[in-house]
């Protein structure tokens, strides 16, 4: 029997016709025109089968009880088969399937989209109705009106009419076959060609070319074509790129721009493109992106044949070290020209000589990159080439050995051997020679690579002695750690750098290091006073207190003293305040103003285990904001709570719900929580007419509502985090689908909230954009964030979930890899979270038993 139709019309078209009715002419017939492309007649012979269906099973079900014509079902003993089809004749069609028809076509005929709806109407009727989707027509008007919601009209219009080229001439099934099957499956034809229509242009000419080859595509390899042409200048260079990737195994899987890029620039240096590709997506980020780094750095200094060597020979490791010593010192240096690798000059040195000739171009390269040269050159050539010095006392070793052992077969033949090609090298293979002198070629770059760390580093030095003023800086500001927070304050500007700079160049001196004597303190401090607030604690606070967590493991809580370690209150816990995070200024604001301190938990050894930012108000009252913690059986809310009730009373104050919190000696600030900058953004407080607005505001309009509310402060990376947290963004996923430009624009939003946007976009139908952000190259962070914070609802669990429906081998990876000591099996596990997770991921790779038995409690299971 034909499947029962998955909509109703009537209701739709009812609405559509009154919406038709109250519309100008000119709008009348386009919207007529869009109706009757998008209710096709396969639609429409659906419901003929429908209702053929549902008259034939009432009339059965008549015979077969003896029913009247009234439609009265007599009990008999066919009762179970009366019961059915009695369910069936009455059952109502579910309204799913046209249920957005009447919002697409009000949306489509607005003036403003004119443009847009004239290229549609131009394009939809060059997409067969029938081409292996359900409502493919209504899905690619979705697709558009999702794209028309931020991007410019003539944008949108201009991407219709190269989709339509690319689909003329053609067979339209074979050329739509590869295109994702979701509600968004036509997103790449709106973000193809970021870079320019030329790299739109590459873009459909390579997909075209590739389907026409018989090549088989999926909807990963769409997402890989469309990176490849906004990175690569050629279609035939988009094509040979994406047939290694094939080749190399990378199907069905979106790859990094940044990896294609970094795979494009070494293969103009023999390097195979597919693999490259390969080995920085198998890395985790903390490796693929300092050789990124690197590779882009010698790329800028005319010297990738460097990188190139090493990564022909899978020598990452001292491209991943040179990228992270860059990104350490990013903003104290410009690595600038690459220093003089120019062969040596004549004569070249003496003690070449002594090796084959085979290897002398390896030596002389050596020989150009550092003064100790022979040293190594004897450590890689000494079993199979040793000095003659070694040579002559071996031989002398073996004569005397001869001398109290005549007779000895072995050690005569050793000897024998010896004398007949003391160091040569005529006995060494070619295959052998060969690999000599790789070893000595990968030395010599390996040490050009730390020369020109070197180079770099002087310049930091010199860099350093001008930002703190003075000619001895102290060792401890060239700890890594320490060498990132003075580069992290130098890329920014303005006031903030200066008082950056000014809190390590006072922490370079003696106590005190606290900037409690700047004028605007003093005067906030009055204030306090002059409401009968006591700001001594504040000022001198009071000794850390002890805690302990449910296992008896005491910490130590109280207020951090030393600036230099309130500047890192971001990094043990991955937020936007890190050094590499967009709002790092506003940790330096927390070491300098005097109404902001920062509270820490720490263990034993001393390690920060949680952190509370407190603030204190313009009229005097103590604000607490979020609380971190890295130990699940510490309660440190509760600790922190007590903590700063006890301060409230020792100062004279309380601890208030909201407040304005003033700057100070610092021009603005941030805080490190969900809430908002004091009562500036009170549009995000439950209830607001804003937020009440989200439960309805059509996603077109989402952006502008945003940018007004926030008027006059343009959006950025700190708008949109506060803009995530909203509550209504769980209860309508789609409104993420209008930001997702500028997520992918946002480089120092944090880790966790884009998780959370990657699953709301998964539930939007937007699971491209969700496995970009949740690859395995995120595994790393993933598995940090469980360890600190378990399955954690706000950001883990979300992206867990997600990825357990579009990558479920990560997902039990990281379920496994963050397993309680103890548990040595998926259904050995007891957190009924994790076992729902571990079942969703198990069922997605079709092992629906296991699944089942993780749904079911552990107990039951045993």
């Amino acid at each position: 029997m034909p499947e029962l139709p998955t909509a109703t019309l009537a209701d739709q078209v009812h609405r559509v016709a009154i919406w038709i009715a109250r519309q100008p002419k000119a709008t009348q017939a386009q919207a007529l025109d869009l109706f009757n492309l998008l209710v096709d007649d396969t639609l429409l012979d659906a419901w003929h089968t429908f209702a053929d269906r549902v008259e034939a099973a009432v009339a059965l079900a008549r015979r077969m009880t003896g029913a009247s014509t009234a439609g009265q079902f007599e009990p008999r003993a066919t009762k179970t088969h009366a019961a059915f089809f009695n369910d069936l004749a009455r059952k109502e069609v579910p309204d799913a399937r046209l249920r957005e028809l009447p919002g697409t076509l009000e949306s489509l005929c607005t003036p403003a989209m004119r443009q847009v709806r004239e290229e549609l109407l131009r394009t939809l009727p060059c997409i067969p109705p029938d081409s292996g989707a359900e409502r493919v027509r209504q899905d690619f008007c979705d697709a558009v009106l999702a794209r028309a919601s931020y991007l410019p009209g003539p944008r949108v219009a201009t991407a219709l009419g190269m989709f339509r080229q690319y689909l003329a001439g053609g067979d339209a099934h074979k050329l739509l076959d590869p295109w994702p099957g979701s509600r968004y499956r036509f997103s790449a034809i709106f973000t193809a060609g970021d870079n320019g229509p030329g790299h739109a242009r590459g873009f459909f000419a390579a997909l075209r070319s590739l389907i026409e080859q018989d090549t088989r595509l999926t909807a990963g390899d769409v997402d890989n074509v469309e990176s490849l042409a906004d990175e690569l200048p050629d279609v035939t260079d988009v094509i040979a790129c994406f047939l290694a990737l094939k080749a190399a195994g990378l199907d069905n899987q979106s790859v990094a721009s940044d990896s294609i890029r970094c795979a494009y620039r070494l293969r103009g240096h023999g390097v195979d493109f597919g693999a490259c590709v390969v080995g920085l997506e198998k890395m985790d980020t903390e490796s693929s992106a300092p050789v990124i780094r690197i590779v882009d750095a010698l790329h800028a200094a005319g010297q990738l044949g460097i990188a190139a060597h090493l990564v022909r020979h899978g020598e990452y490791g001292p491209l991943i070290a040179a990228g992270r010593r860059l990104e350490v010192l990013r903003g104290l240096i410009d690595p600038g020209p690459a220093p003089d690798v120019a062969a040596v000059p004549q004569p070249a040195p003496e003690w070449l000589h002594r090796y084959p000739l085979a290897l002398h171009e390896a030596l002389t390269r050596l020989a150009a990159v550092t003064a100790d040269a022979e040293p190594v050159a004897q450590r890689v050539l000494a079993k199979d080439l040793p000095p003659p010095e070694a040579v002559a006392s071996e031989i002398a070793a073996l004569q005397e050995l001869l001398r109290t052992r005549p007779g000895n077969t072995h050690l005569e033949s050793r000897l024998a051997n010896r004398l007949a090609c003391p160091s040569s090298g005529s006995a060494i293979s070619p295959a052998r020679l060969d690999n000599l002198r790789t070893r000595l070629e990968l030395n010599a770059s390996r040490l050009w690579i730390e020369n020109w760390l070197r180079q770099t580093e002087e310049q930091v030095h010199a860099k350093l002695r001008t930002l703190l003023g003075g000619a001895n800086i102290p060792d401890w500001v060239w700890n890594e750690a320490n060498l990132r927070l003075v580069s992290a304050i130098s890329t920014l500007e303005g006031r903030v750098r200066e008082l950056g700079l000014q809190l390590i160049r006072r922490r370079c001196g003696p106590p005190p290091w606290d900037f409690h004597a700047e004028p605007a303190n003093q005067e906030f401090l009055a204030r306090l006073r002059e409401r009968g607030v006591d700001p001594g604690p504040l000022v001198d606070p009071p000794a850390d207190i002890s805690i302990a967590d449910a296992k008896g493991r005491r910490y130590q809580l109280g207020f951090e003293r030393d600036p230099l370690e309130v500047l890192r209150m971001g990094e043990p816990f991955d937020t936007c305040l890190s050094p590499d995070g967009g709002n790092f200024f506003s940790a330096i604001v927390n070491a300098v103003d005097i109404n902001k301190r920062v509270i820490y938990a720490r263990d034993a050894e001393g390690t920060i285990v949680g952190r509370c930012l407190l603030a204190v108000t313009d009229l005097g009252r103590l604000l607490t904001f979020r609380v971190y913690s890295n130990i699940k059986d510490l309660d440190l809310r509760a600790a922190v709570s007590r903590f700063v009730d006890a301060l409230a009373r020792s100062m004279g104050t309380y601890v208030a719900k909201r407040g304005t919190v003033p700057t100070l000696v610092a021009p603005k600030w941030y805080d490190d929580g969900p809430q908002d900058l004091g009562s500036q953004f009170d549009f995000l407080t439950p209830g607001s007419p804003f937020r009440e607005a989200l439960a309805t505001l059509p996603l077109p309009d989402l952006l502008p509502a945003i940018r007004a509310a926030f008027a006059p402060l343009p959006p950025d990376d700190m708008m949109l985090a506060l803009v995530l947290e909203l509550e209504e963004f769980d209860r309508r996923p789609e409104l993420i689908l209008p930001l997702i430009p500028m997520l992918e624009s946002a480089p120092h939003l944090p880790e966790t909230l884009r998780w959370r946007a990657a699953a709301r976009a998964h539930e939007a139908g937007r699971s491209d954009f969700a496995a970009r952000v949740l690859s395995g190259r995120k595994l790393t962070r993933l598995v940090q964030a469980i360890e600190r914070h378990g399955v954690c609802p706000c950001c883990s669990e979300p992206a867990l979930r997600t990825l357990a429906e579009l990558d479920p081998t990560t997902a039990l990876r990281a379920l496994r890899l963050t397993r309680e000591k103890g548990v040595r099996s998926d259904e050995a596990e007891d957190d009924g979270r994790r076992r729902h997770l571990l079942a969703a991921a198990h069922s997605r790779l079709g092992r629906d038993a296991l699944a089942g038995r993780l749904r079911r409690s552990k107990a039951d299971s045993a």
